[in-house]
């Protein structure tokens, strides 16, 4: 409830075990929405009860340290908002169902900053808010 440490790599608890991101594709200089979803009987869920069946991909995930952020390999983010928001949800229902998750692949990294760009977004993205793919597979 915002009381507890960020999530981060040794505190990865925005996320439940077994959460999945659907995203329709990833590549370079663009930003392609991410939806947490499970596996249930066979088929993929949002956290809304949706079902997800967009054709693209599917990413297992874990929270990114400095050293695991790399330029051309893609990851997915909890993207930043305009209008000065929180940085973080405060609780597990909202980072599941949140529209502020990205598929990005960055341009550059800056280890010193622990940031990186990409093209799709005009600003540096803290790696604190990335996650990175361990595993990918078609959806």
């Amino acid at each position: 409830m915002g009381k507890g440490p960020d999530c981060d790599a040794a505190h990865d608890h925005c996320m439940r075990d077994g959460v999945w991101f659907a995203a329709g594709n990833y590549v370079p200089g663009k930003l392609f929405r991410a939806t947490p979803c499970f596996e249930l009987d066979g088929k993929w869920y949002d956290f809304r009860g949706e079902a997800v069946d967009d054709g693209g991909k599917l990413f297992k995930t874990r929270v990114a340290k400095v050293e695991d952020v790399h330029a051309g390999e893609p990851l997915v983010l909890f993207m930043p908002t305009d209008d000065g928001r929180d940085k973080w949800t405060d609780v597990e229902a909202d980072a599941l169902t949140s529209s502020r998750w990205d598929v990005g692949v960055p341009d550059s990294v800056n280890p010193a900053t622990k940031t990186f760009t990409t093209k799709a977004w005009p600003d540096p993205i803290d790696i604190d808010t990335a996650r990175v793919v361990v595993e990918q597979k078609p959806h």
